[in-house]
């Protein structure tokens, strides 16, 4: 029986080797199989991280950064919205009114007096009256988002054209809109955005070499406000250069030339026989007021805390200029010192709408500045984060303290005057006072201006009623 059992034990121990090896062959496929498996998913993650964490193309990081600041751009602009315009807007509500009601380009009917800065504003929104009947307050705020949102987008564009960076173009517009002056003046009821976004567009259709589209830009902000013949000055220079030395073809500078010699002296023409001058009487009535700031105010205005970060700007432009040979840079900032010294010898006091124009060309020049950096990005990452944080803060106090100045004592009371003298004086009287804003847009008698922006007297006056100091 011993024997026996040795004899059987010997012989089931191949079968039990082999069914030993069978089990660890198994085991060894299923262990390389499921290792297969997870170096797939290992894979395959590490590739949708990757993709993840890769730059989209071109087209489409730029769709995306651009819609990104629209929507920002909106969000804080429709904050800054106070509850009335700021006085100066109903000024040429007034004359926008009459003109939509057929009775002329007039402030009072029957006088020919160019009392606004902006001719080019008020026919846009005649125009947009007479169409839609909107009311004209509710339309110029429309048009002011409509534009500073646009101005955010062609200055993105503008500076995306130079440094083909949509990064770059994104903290461009993002600055522009956290600029203080910029975000409080947007819905204003002012034409500054409407002008802003012209300025930009011309900047922008010359980087492109659109002449034709460029001509009509410039005649437009011409017409818009007189000013801007100070982007004139140096784009005119630029392209008569480049003309003289082959740069520029002549008939370029035709298509450029010709739209703008229309339009210009058109309204040049109109003005000069319906009012009997050129200049507006708005300016030259500013003239005579007494100064609150200094006479040196278009510079000493930016010795502040909150524009210290033109510093860099204007440190880096002689890199860009001559390094990079972005002439674009020295464009900018040639108009951005030809504006102001035109604000010096006008000799006018200092309204803070005057320098919004000014946002989108130190904005270009802070972003073309910045991406001297391209090559430490961290650097260029910290530096970028810090300015918008700095820049926020800023623009918040100064959205601020308009909404307060809109909401609180000035306008309101001014709006009040306004809607009591409607109710309870006769349209046909005549009304002298120095506030015409919100009491001469809602009250439609002739208006007497003791600011003399709209009325042409030289101190002898006649009127029925007479209101002094502000509405209390």
């Amino acid at each position: 029986m011993r024997g026996e059992a040795s004899i059987g034990a010997v012989c089931h121990t191949p079968t039990a080797i082999c069914y030993r090896l069978g089990a660890m062959h198994r085991l060894v496929s299923f262990t390389a199989g499921l290792a297969g498996r997870l170096t797939a998913a290992a894979d395959l993650g590490l590739a949708r991280l990757a993709h993840a964490f890769t730059p989209p193309p071109p087209e489409i990081q730029d769709k995306r950064c651009l819609r990104l600041l629209v929507i920002v751009g909106a969000a804080l602009f429709l904050f800054s919205n106070g509850l009335e315009d700021i006085d100066d807007a109903p000024i040429t509500y007034r004359y926008a009114q009459n003109l939509a009601d057929g009775k002329g380009f007039v402030y009072n009917e029957g006088e020919r007096l160019q009392g606004t800065t902006t001719p080019g504003f008020t026919l846009l929104l005649a125009g947009l009256h007479r169409l839609s009947s909107l009311d004209m307050a509710a339309l110029s705020n429309a048009l002011g988002l409509a534009f500073s949102v646009a101005t955010l987008a062609v200055t993105y564009k503008l500076v995306l054209g130079i440094t083909a960076s949509a990064m770059t173009a994104l903290f461009a517009g993002l600055f522009l809109a956290t600029l203080g002056p910029f975000a409080a003046w947007s819905m204003a009821g002012m034409e500054t955005p409407m002008y802003s976004f012209l300025l930009m567009a011309c900047f922008y259709l010359h980087q492109c070499q659109r002449w034709l589209a460029l001509g009509l830009a410039g005649g437009l902000l011409v017409v818009t406000r007189i000013d801007g013949l100070a982007l004139v000055g140096v784009l005119g220079l630029w392209m008569t250069a480049a003309l003289l030395t082959g740069r520029l073809s002549r008939r370029d500078y035709l298509k450029t030339l010709v739209p703008f010699l229309a339009l210009v002296l058109a309204w040049f023409a109109f003005a000069y026989f319906y009012f009997g001058s050129l200049v507006p009487h708005s300016l030259t009535g500013k003239q005579g007021h007494p100064r609150f700031a200094s006479e040196w105010w278009p510079f000493t205005h930016f010795i502040q805390r909150k524009y210290l970060f033109l510093l860099p700007a204007l440190l880096a432009l002689p890199f860009l200029a001559f390094k990079d040979r972005q002439h674009p840079a020295l464009l900018l900032a040639a108009f951005a010192v030809l504006y102001l010294l035109a604000y010096l010898a006008a000799g006018i006091d200092f309204y803070e709408w005057y320098i919004v124009p000014l946002m989108p060309v130190f904005a270009a020049l802070i972003a073309l500045s910045a991406q001297t950096l391209r090559k430490h990005r961290l650097l260029l990452l910290g530096v970028a984060s810090s300015l918008l944080l700095v820049n926020a803060t800023y623009c918040y106090r100064d959205v601020m303290r308009l909404k307060v100045y809109i909401n609180d004592q000035f306008e309101v009371n001014r709006v009040l005057a306004g809607k009591w003298l409607n109710a309870h004086v006769s349209p046909e009287a005549s009304l002298h006072t120095g506030a015409i804003g919100h009491i001469g847009w809602r009250f439609r008698g002739r208006i007497i201006d003791g600011s003399r922006l709209v009325s042409g007297w030289d101190g002898a006056f006649t009127s029925d009623l007479v209101l002094t100091g502000e509405p209390d």
